[in-house]
């Protein structure tokens, strides 16, 4: 979909872009601003200089850079940790993946895992 086809969606938008705002360049002399309706010297207003329009499911696949994973041991099971593995299997990507698994009678409640392997940030 393109830039401007995003913009007339009611789709949620990323836009990235520069704000202009420069005053107004007309001359006291010539009248009530020039003819262009603002009192001379009158600020012009901001504009927003859009340099790319992203649509959020875009802004998901394209800016992450890690997917974390939050695992809190009581209850944890085997099958809990086969199903996480088969869906990064699944959905391998560029993403560095992280674990915190979480245990609650530690010293230090939370122990971070990083993934030898991508992931791609999904919903599922």
């Amino acid at each position: 979909m393109g830039a401007v086809d995003l913009l007339k969606s009611d789709e949620p938008l990323l836009v990235r872009g520069n704000v202009d705002a420069a005053e107004d360049t007309s001359e006291e002399g010539e009248g009530q601003g020039g003819g262009n309706g603002r009192a001379a010297g009158a600020s012009r207003g901001s504009k927003l200089l859009v340099s790319e329009v992203l649509s959020l499911k875009e802004v998901r696949e394209r800016l992450t850079r890690r997917v974390h994973f939050r695992l809190t041991t009581p209850g944890l099971d085997d099958r809990q940790l086969r199903s996480l593995r088969e869906i990064m299997a699944r959905y391998r990507g560029e993403c560095e993946g992280i674990i915190h698994l979480v245990i609650p009678t530690a010293v230090k409640p939370c122990l971070k895992l990083r993934i030898h392997y991508g992931c791609k940030p999904v919903t599922i």
